[in-house]
């Protein structure tokens, strides 16, 4: 995949959404903060975004394509000679005239979540009705206006035995980056926990979903896990924001951006050893108290 943001700030435009998944780690935000949105909050925040040498602003939230002003916020920021992009559940992106409105505006960059290829199990992770159906053809929509997409599935009990079947869905459909994620314990994850899977049974069933994609000519990724668990072959096909050239981030509320510095993860002594040390972030430390008591 070839990084079509040079240096990109994110900014979660608000915390609704239109789904309810298992695993939302904005869940508690969605609750505690009453916060209102300020558009022109936001303005100035694109327009300091612009004079960080960012090229792309991509939204997220919650769910930023149901933020009423997100055209004005895609308008403020081609205002500002820059692109920008979605991390999305897709659904909005079913309305043909709306994905259009938003690629007329600069969108260039879209991460779109989907977590299996049968709607009953989509939907018992997204306990939401409808949201198979709207994202599989929001989906196909990107795909026919030939952007950058990726597709993104959350790996749990629940879709795990059929990555591979999930990614040739994805391939028919004419999907090329397809990432595999296995969900950090925060939010809705911390009540869900029993539709978690064993760590490493995680490792090696998303390696094979990976090398299914590779063998037909069809990018596959991760994120969550450490490099050891991942075939070697594939270890270094980590997908996250900063892989995406994606460096500063901020919520809709705050004035300013923060650099996205990862710093939740903790490797043991052996790590030391690896020869992938450098380049590997370990394990995140929500995992460490979780990990032995997940079948």
């Amino acid at each position: 995949m070839t990084n079509i943001i040079k240096r990109g700030a994110l900014i979660k435009i608000h915390y609704n959404c239109n789904n309810d998944c298992l695993f939302c780690h904005s869940h508690n935000r969605k609750i505690n903060n009453k916060k209102e949105f300020d558009f022109e909050k936001l303005s100035k925040k694109i327009t300091l975004a612009k004079s960080l040498g960012v090229d792309c602003v991509v939204f997220s939230g919650g769910e930023p394509t149901i933020n009423e002003n997100i055209f004005l916020a895609l308008k403020e920021v081609k205002k500002n000679k820059m692109n920008s992009g979605f991390v999305s559940n897709g659904r909005s992106f079913s309305d043909k005239s709306f994905l259009d409105n938003a690629i007329s505006l600069n969108s260039i960059y879209f991460y779109i979540s989907l977590h299996s290829h049968k709607k009953s199990i989509h939907e018992t992770i997204t306990r939401s009705s409808n949201s198979w159906v709207e994202a599989v053809q929001g989906i196909s929509n990107i795909v026919d206006c030939n952007k950058e997409l990726t597709v993104n599935c959350v790996v749990l009990k629940d879709n795990v035995e059929e990555l591979i079947d999930f990614s040739k869905f994805l391939i028919d459909i004419g999907v090329e980056n397809i990432k595999f994620t296995y969900p950090f314990i925060e939010g809705s994850m911390k009540k869900n926990t029993n539709h978690m899977i064993n760590i490493n049974y995680a490792g090696e069933k998303i390696s094979e979903a990976i090398g299914f994609c590779r063998k037909n000519n069809v990018n596959g990724y991760y994120e969550g896990l450490p490099y050891c668990l991942i075939n070697k072959e594939f270890r270094n096909l980590v997908n996250d924001l900063k892989s995406n050239n994606i460096f500063f981030v901020s919520e809709f509320f705050k004035d300013d951006f923060k650099e996205e510095i990862l710093t939740n993860y903790k490797k043991e002594k052996q790590c030391n050893n690896c020869l992938y040390n450098f380049l590997c972030l370990g394990y995140h430390m929500d995992h460490e108290t979780i990990i032995n008591s997940i079948n």
